[in-house]
């Protein structure tokens, strides 16, 4: 538990200003989309926060590596494998506090709205693509599910990056695009995402994502464990 606080205040020490330049960024941009209704009378828009939430996360898991950190920790005394596993914990937290903070930041939006403009702008969330009647837990899990697991993805081609160099990841990279375009791949896919809004509970696709989360977190450990330092 010492080596996870240890890491994550060192990990929340770079990731501050980060935090609170994209809040700040994406405030600016909802606040700009809402003058735009109130002036210009658009009778309804669409504003999608979670898309530049899960670049974000992205991006956080690519840079624990880019940015120098793995090397960082290790010298401090990390095992690779605490750090793996302390990156796929915090991953995790962090992405369920985006996803909550989102929450809580569409319904204050919605309230203010409501005493300002007679047309709206409309927020995208999952709960309203699945139809579930559980609108706030389905947004708040599926949102920070899939960051958590585009962050480990990053992190994970990152891994391979120091230990492999830059064309192994590229090559991940460029077979999995290649293998989409093959209709035995593609087909499923396609049809389940046709059928998952009427999928029900979805605790089924919700435990998949956790578990994709901790799995490249795995892979990222066996990657790590011989790369250079």
């Amino acid at each position: 538990m010492s080596q996870f606080t240890a890491q994550s205040t060192m990990i929340m020490s770079d990731l501050k200003k980060s935090f609170i330049t994209f809040w700040a960024i994406l405030t600016g941009f909802v606040l700009f989309f809402l003058l735009l209704v109130l002036f210009l009378g658009i009778p309804n828009m669409i504003v999608m926060t979670n898309a530049p939430m899960y670049v974000f996360l992205a991006i956080f898991g690519y840079r624990l590596l880019s940015a120098g950190d793995f090397e960082h920790a290790i010298h401090l005394g990390t095992t690779r494998k605490a750090f793996v596993f302390n990156v796929t914990i915090f991953t995790l937290l962090l992405s369920l506090v985006f996803s909550l903070i989102n929450q809580l930041y569409i319904f204050f939006i919605d309230v203010i709205q409501s005493f300002l403009i007679q047309s709206e702008i409309t927020f995208f969330t999952w709960d309203s693509v699945l139809s579930s009647g559980n609108g706030f837990w389905v947004n708040l899990v599926a949102d920070g599910l899939i960051m958590s697991m585009l962050g480990m993805l990053l992190f994970f081609l990152a891994s391979l990056q120091v230990r492999f160099g830059q064309w192994a990841m590229l090559s991940v990279v460029a077979a999995s695009v290649l293998l989409l375009f093959i209709p035995a791949i593609h087909t499923p896919i396609i049809d389940w995402m046709i059928t998952l809004p009427n999928s029900g509970t979805f605790i089924t696709e919700f435990l998949v994502m956790l578990a994709l989360t901790f799995v490249l977190g795995v892979i990222s450990y066996f990657s790590l464990s011989k790369a250079s330092i």
